[in-house]
């Protein structure tokens, strides 16, 4: 039989190496609110390293319905878009 504090030992390491490997698989999460632009025309600059990398840019044709996009640091998504257009007509962007 091993004594109580050798097993609480083992107890502690296999915990802290759960630990461990839960935050390797979760990863950092990221603290960057986004920025959203639902303007017709909105833009924000990407940049990294104090240097503009890319410009996000809105630009909603063929509509005059809204449209969001969402940019978190050196990404950005479409996060909704409200355009009800016929198919037998010109697309809206």
């Amino acid at each position: 039989m091993q004594h109580p504090h050798i097993l609480l030992m083992k107890r502690l390491i296999l915990m802290a190496f759960v630990v461990l490997i839960m935050c390797v698989l979760i990863g950092p999460q990221s603290t960057h609110s986004a920025t959203q632009l639902c303007g017709k025309y909105d833009s924000v600059d990407v940049k990294s390293s104090g240097k503009t990398r890319f410009i996000v840019q809105n630009n909603i044709w063929g509509a005059s319905t809204s449209q969001c996009m969402a940019v978190t640091g050196s990404s950005f998504k479409s996060t909704s878009a409200n355009h009800n257009k016929s198919t037998s007509g010109p697309p809206a962007s």
